[in-house]
């Protein structure tokens, strides 16, 4: 099983399959405007992308500065970016292998690229890449204890796979030295988005360095306004656009090499043409920089390059390709890994040059004659006379003629005559290979070996599929694995499915929460919260290891970001769905694409949970692609649903989901330059049609959301209330809040800052109580407008001068610290009687005292300074009319008194001596009527 998992490994190392939070960003969070944008419930008619023109600003200068060097990009006017991009070097990190500062308007960001001095003994490029996004360039601080910067948020981890997946494949082959990338983000006006500019800042570092790179790289973030406008690095917390569409697009002057976006149900025909359009970008940006690093970059370091000998991949081709071919037709995964075990044992065994065959040669022959690019002739005697080499030239083992070997048996014991006759091995009869030679004549460094044993697979299962039409599992390369789908899998959570595709399965479960439960997130841009975000788990038990487990590693948050991205457009907005929405995707089995498992499983969750997406379920394909060699004719194989050993031995990963409407979201890798625009249309088109056939089998299980939702789900009440009140709901240490919560039984009160509250219960009745008695305490109507106090004069209001007795002022209201009364009902003008102004007498409780209705008389003192109403006073009318000429009618009424009868002080009791009871809310407890 080891060397299959190495083999796997070195192609996730070659190429990371990323991914994303919502879109935080636009390739792998949203602000929550964004979000919000994308998940509207309207539907609105799909534009077609207006592509901006090329204008006659569009150019590149390279300039001598002081310290070094400074290369100006100009994109033009129409591409939306008003200012140009400024790489500089020479300043600063100068002991860096390659150092560059970025600049466009406010935004800075500074990269660095080093590498080792000495190869590593390995067959990959190690590579590390880290973007940093320090607070402090925004001119804020870290929130929480701790405020220096630690370790990576997921956003950052994010953009840091985003820089990985362009540059990785376009590094030389056979470099082997320790390379390390650093990006930091040091100033940041908000008007451009960093992260494309990081990869093109990471890929000039590269370029002025040592690093011998293939191509140069660039990117650029597209997105599209509501009306189809596109413009190049949009600022991310822009809320006017990113309604259609939002890309980040990586390639080098003529090929694109990822791709990352959401989009809006957008057809694939425009997508396409929004890439067309961003690799139109890229070209201009790659060029400036390829032409600024020939003027100003580093010689590359080429003699240190380790590129398999070509005698090698003849030899392993001729003596075991039969045998590759073989364990690639395996349809069980592993039966298919055993095969392939042991054919890495065979290879390494005839093949690799061991340390007893070095000291033997070098006994035998002197000094080492192991060849510089690890070719070693065994020192049998048919070899060592071979002719000398002429002036200038070696004999290595890339210049070596095929040697004539003597011919090795292979058998392959095949006891199912018609698994043999299909070229298909039972993994029951999956036998040892005997063969005739023990060891080849010329043997290899091991680093090369398992090399070549990566690139044998690679063109043998390219092979496999042309000479039959079929793939090593026996479906034809359009065809997706069969599935299994099933709802309501665990009893008591919200919402959960099963879904399994082939041997990659996925358990997702959805859980609704209140407002509590959003996930708060802080960055440059400030903090943002949000109401769905996807969680993804890969256990090493999924694919039978044994690993560690616990917070997510790299690969993970860039699977569940991308499952997130293809979901998050189907979510309903806040005021269909109150509720914040998780989902968690546990990997069960994988064998590829088990994040578009995640998409599809996660779906059918929110589905079963009762989540009204918007344009029904969700679902995802991962393709793939078979190029021939270099230098080798052929058209490319594309393949849909692609198993892990294609995803692994392939050329391309090109993941999409969507609707049957059009595509939200979509990721695209490439090992090499080669992928036209043509070959595109037809990997889409092929997605589409295996995202249809998922699709009709989704529906089949769970096509609209439950008509209920789950028993312990609580239900949500939403109104507003205006900021200025939130202090008066919430109370004193949360008094006021709690004392609604427990004197109605609810499960909580949420208010937002904004003036939203949500109360949660599982009684209706109180709830709607709960609501009503809020909304009179603050005295609103839930709208979120507070309204006009009548008792406050406008500008325009004629106010009656002061002195002016009123003889029939009639109350309107009456509270606990006065009544209100009209003044001039024409112009719905009010005035207030504070307590200490309604009686000569002492008036215990207003509402004790007064009924609305009443007709008083009452004297206008004025516009009170502090609170601008318009006060009013009875007992100064009754002190100037006497009191008996204003009595109040004795109709079961509280008299007021002649003096407090507690004596001086606040605290009032009733006439007979007891406390008054009173609720925790500040509203009156209604009384009994009396007899």
């Amino acid at each position: 099983m080891a060397p299959l998992r190495s083999v796997l490994c070195l192609a996730s190392l070659i190429t990371l399959v990323t991914p994303c939070g919502a879109f935080l960003r636009p390739h792998r969070r949203f602000a929550e405007s964004r979000r919000t944008a994308l998940s509207s419930d309207v539907e609105l008619p799909m534009p077609e992308l207006v592509l901006p023109q090329a204008g006659e600003d569009v150019f590149h200068r390279v300039e001598s500065t002081a310290f070094g060097s400074k290369l100006t990009v100009s994109l033009g006017s129409a591409s939306g970016l008003e200012e140009p991009l400024v790489f500089e070097t020479g300043k600063i990190g100068r002991q860096a292998n390659g150092a560059v500062m970025l600049s466009v308007g406010g935004t800075v960001l500074y990269a660095t690229a080093c590498a080792d001095k000495g190869p590593q003994d390995i067959d990959f490029a190690p590579l590390r890449v880290d973007y940093l996004e320090r607070m402090s360039s925004a001119g804020k601080t870290k929130g929480g204890f701790i405020k220096r910067e630690g370790r990576p948020t997921e956003a950052e981890i994010l953009t840091a796979r985003i820089i990985d997946r362009p540059l990785r494949p376009m590094m030389a082959k056979g470099w082997t030295h320790e390379t390390q990338v650093l990006v930091w983000l040091l100033s940041y006006d908000g008007k451009v988005n960093p992260e494309a500019l990081a990869v093109c800042a990471s890929s000039a570092a590269l370029a002025i360095s040592d690093v011998p790179m293939r191509s140069n790289v660039a990117a650029v973030s597209v997105e599209a306004d509501a009306d189809g406008t596109l413009r190049v690095f949009a600022p991310r917390a822009d809320e006017d656009a990113k309604e259609m569409l939002q890309m980040t697009l990586a390639g080098t002057e003529d090929y694109v090499l990822m791709i990352e976006g959401a989009a809006n149900f957008v057809p694939e025909e425009e997508m396409i043409k929004a890439v067309e359009y961003a690799q139109s970008q890229v070209k201009i940006i790659a060029g400036a920089i390829g032409d600024w690093a020939q003027q100003t970059g580093r010689p590359k370091t080429v003699d240190t390059l380790r590129e398999t000998p070509k005698l090698l991949k003849e030899l392993l081709d001729k003596e075991f390709g039969e045998q590759a071919t073989a364990a690639l037709a395996h349809e069980d995964k592993d039966a298919q890994s055993k095969a392939i075990s042991q054919l890495d044992e065979a290879v390494k065994a005839f093949f690799v040059l061991t340390d007893s065959d070095k000291a033997e040669s070098a006994a035998a022959r002197g000094p080492s004659p192991v060849a510089s690019d690890g070719g070693s002739e065994r020192f049998d005697e048919e070899l060592s006379q071979s002719p000398a080499p002429l002036d200038g030239e070696a004999n290595t083992p890339s210049d070596l003629e095929p040697v004539e070997l003597p011919d090795i048996e292979e058998e392959l014991l095949i006891e199912d005559n018609d698994a043999a006759d299909e070229g298909k091995v039972p993994a029951a009869d999956v036998k040892t290979i005997s063969t005739g030679a023990a060891r080849s004549d010329v043997l290899f460094e091991k680093t090369y070996v398992q090399s070549a044993i990566k690139n044998l697979l690679c063109d043998r299962l390219r092979k496999l599929v042309i000479d039959t039409g079929k793939r090593s599992d026996s479906r034809s390369p359009d065809e997706v694995r069969p599935l299994s789908m099933e709802v309501g899998f665990l009893p008591m959570v919200h919402g959960s499915a099963l879904f399994t595709r082939g041997e990659t399965q996925s358990l997702a479960t959805c859980t609704v929460g209140d407002a509590s439960a959003e996930q708060r997130v802080e960055s440059v841009d400030g903090m943002g919260n949000r109401r769905f975000y996807l969680h993804y788990s890969f256990p090493p038990c999924s694919v039978g290891e044994v690993g560690r487990t616990g917070a997510p590693g790299r690969r993970e948050l860039g699977h569940g970001n991308l499952a997130e991205r293809a979901i998050a457009p189907a979510m309903p907005s806040a005021g269909a769905w109150p509720y914040t929405t998780r989902v968690e995707s546990l990997i069960t089995e994988s064998c590829g694409s088990s994040s578009m498992a995640s998409v599809c499983g996660g779906s059918l969750a929110l589905l079963h949970a009762g989540v009204p997406l918007k344009s029904g379920n969700v679902a995802g394909i991962a393709m793939g692609m078979l190029l021939p060699n270099e230098g080798e004719e052929g058209e490319p194989v594309i393949l849909s649903d692609i198993l892990g050993i294609e995803d692994a031995l392939g050329t391309m990963d090109f993941k999409t989901a969507g609707t049957r409407q059009g595509v939200s979201t979509f990721q695209l890798d490439i090992k090499c330059e080669g992928l036209s625009l043509d070959v595109m249309r037809r990997a889409l088109e092929q997605a589409r049609e295996g995202r249809l056939r998922i699709l009709d089998a989704m529906d089949d299980v769970q096509a609209s959301p439950s008509p209920s939702m789950h028993p312990s789900v609580s239900q949500i009440i939403v109104f507003r209330v205006s900021v200025d009140s939130i202090g008066k709901l919430i109370g004193p240490g949360g008094k006021t809040v709690n004392a609604f919560i427990a004197d109605y039984e609810l499960e909580n009160i949420h208010v937002e800052g904004d003036g939203e509250v949500q109360i949660l219960g599982h009684d209706t009745e109180k709830m709607e109580a709960a609501k009503a008695a809020i909304l009179e305490l603050i005295g609103e109507d839930g709208t979120g407008e507070k309204p006009q106090d009548p008792s406050v004069p406008g500008p325009d209001t004629k106010v009656p001068e002061v002195g002016t007795v009123l003889r029939s002022a009639t109350i309107v209201a009456v509270k606990n610290f006065g009544c209100f009364v009209d003044v001039d009902p024409d112009q719905g003008l009010q005035g207030l009687i504070l307590t200490k102004d309604l009686d000569t007498g002492y008036v215990r409780s207003p509402p004790e005292t007064f009924r609305e209705g009443d007709v008083i008389a009452a004297k206008v003192l004025g516009v009170s300074a502090q609170s601008g109403r318009l006060l009013v006073s009875r007992k100064a009318v009754m002190e100037e009319e006497g009191a008996e000429a204003h009595k109040l009618p004795d109709d079961g009424r509280e008299m007021p008194f002649k003096s407090n009868p507690n004596g001086r002080g606040r605290k009032s009791r009733q006439p007979d001596g007891e406390k008054r009871e009173k609720s925790p809310t500040g509203l009156k407890k209604k009384q009994p009527p009396k007899s």
